[in-house]
């Protein structure tokens, strides 16, 4: 297993781990047919949101949902670098259809369902640009990107997922910590009306 580094340490040695590049590909789904997105209807302003599948090991599983924005359930939307485009790792989606996305994404998908199979509370309702936007559509990237500020400012809660970018000295805690806290925050917040 490939160590994700603690950025208050000098050694490799964390209790996070995420697979190598072998596990990864041996865990691929056997398929490799493209996820097809459902078109978006732009005079609605709809959008879509992602839910992590509860698995434990395997590529990460994931649902896609079509909404208006007017219309939309109580949702989290992430902010983060996309970072370079290999390695790419695949994920599953609405019963297989495969996408590929970039490592810090994948690192904090990863995050997120190790926390998430503990907790007896519904999925998150996630908005990721990454996933939620048809990335090889020009017309519809250019139209959710011109959502983008509504999008963020109706989300019940902003993430900003810093993996891979080293945390300020005053800061003084490693990523992990602030993630674990931030989530405690989150699933006591998924408790009340709106979440259920």
């Amino acid at each position: 297993m490939a160590t994700m580094p603690d950025p208050t340490e000098d050694d490799e040695s964390n209790a996070h781990t995420l697979p190598d590049a072998a596990e990864e590909a041996a865990a691929q789904p056997s398929t490799s047919t493209s996820y097809e997105y459902q078109a978006l209807d732009a005079t609605r302003n709809q959008f879509r949101l992602v839910k992590l599948r509860r698995v434990s090991s395997g590529p990460v599983q994931c649902e896609l949902s079509t909404f208006d924005i007017v219309d939309a359930p109580p949702y989290v939307a992430l902010s983060y670098t996309w970072g370079a485009p290999n390695p790419a790792y695949p994920i599953l989606v609405d019963d297989g259809g495969v996408l590929s996305i970039r490592e810090n994404l994948h690192s904090f998908l990863l995050e997120l369902r190790e926390e998430d199979l503990h907790k007896d509370t519904p999925p998150w309702n996630l908005w990721i640009d990454q996933i939620c936007i048809k990335q090889s559509d020009v017309s519809e990237r250019n139209a959710q990107v011109a959502m983008m500020g509504r999008i963020y400012s109706d989300a019940a809660i902003v993430i900003v997922w810093m993996s891979g970018v080293p945390l300020q000295d005053d800061l003084n805690r490693p990523w992990q910590y602030t993630l674990d806290g931030f989530l405690q925050i989150v699933w006591g917040f998924k408790g009340t009306k709106g979440w259920d």
